[in-house]
């Protein structure tokens, strides 16, 4: 059976953690979830379950992508998706405020006088 990256990138080693993924951080202002409409509990719920089940297919008990998580209308596959592109969309906001803080930095240390 071959399985989308995306499960690689969440299944992996079973060593994903939140701190990796965005989720909680040192920073109080970064303790929103990766996907939008779950809570960081919800989330880690719904990891915890997914490695579970990868730990736990064989060739008569296959892993579904179209398996739903406990507690949650969606499948595994969708919240996969969510939450690899929310991990992405976080991090790629967070980089474009630090070159903004970065740029803002530089262009008060030049000298107006040059």
């Amino acid at each position: 059976m071959t399985l989308n990256p995306i499960f690689f990138l969440i299944l992996g080693k079973g060593n994903l953690n939140l701190m990796q993924a965005g989720g909680v951080t040192a920073d109080a202002k970064s303790t929103r979830s990766t996907v939008d409409d779950m809570s960081v509990a919800e989330v880690r719920k719904a990891l915890a379950f997914m490695r579970k089940e990868w730990a736990a297919h064989k060739c008569v008990r296959p892993f579904f992508p179209s398996q739903q998580l406990p507690d949650s209308e969606a499948t595994v596959s969708n919240f996969a998706f969510r939450f690899v592109m929310g991990h992405h969309h976080k991090r790629h906001k967070n980089t474009k405020s630090t070159r903004a803080q970065k740029a803002k930095s530089v262009t008060k240390s030049v000298d107006p006088a040059c």
